[in-house]
């Protein structure tokens, strides 16, 4: 997860090592990094496929992602929005298992509690290059 590439930010600096935080578990394969973020009603939409709804769904659904891959990792663009409700434009390297390593961009929209935990996550993306060649 990099920063070195953002433009603009309207969160709160706060707000941002928390996306920091959050995303840089999520680069770093480990479910149980990841689903410390996650409320337990959490849905979640992810390029065309069927859309989510809790936890555990969630969980797995990124590890079926994981298993295509050997690496992946943000840089951030653009964040904007409030402290509840995110919007993170970002492109994500991805190494795929034969080592080819794929880059694409994503928009993803966060809706977050007051306890900081993700109820929602709309992430448009093509995950095709990354999946399918």
């Amino acid at each position: 997860m990099t920063t070195h590439l953002l433009k603009k930010s309207t969160i709160t600096d706060e707000r941002l090592q928390w996306l920091k935080e959050n995303y840089t578990a999520t680069d770093s394969l480990n479910a149980e990094a990841y689903a410390k973020y996650l409320h337990e009603d959490i849905e979640v939409q992810m390029g065309n496929k069927p859309g989510t709804k809790g936890k555990q769904n969630a969980i797995e659904g990124i590890k079926e992602l994981w298993k295509s891959i050997k690496t992946m990792n943000h840089h951030f663009i653009n964040v904007l929005g409030t402290n509840n409700q995110i919007v993170l434009e970002a492109i994500i390297d991805y190494t795929r298992q034969d080592d080819k390593i794929v880059t694409v961009p994503a928009v993803t929209i966060l809706e977050l509690t007051e306890e900081n935990l993700i109820t929602s996550a709309r992430v448009f993306i093509d995950l095709s290059p990354v999946i399918n060649e």
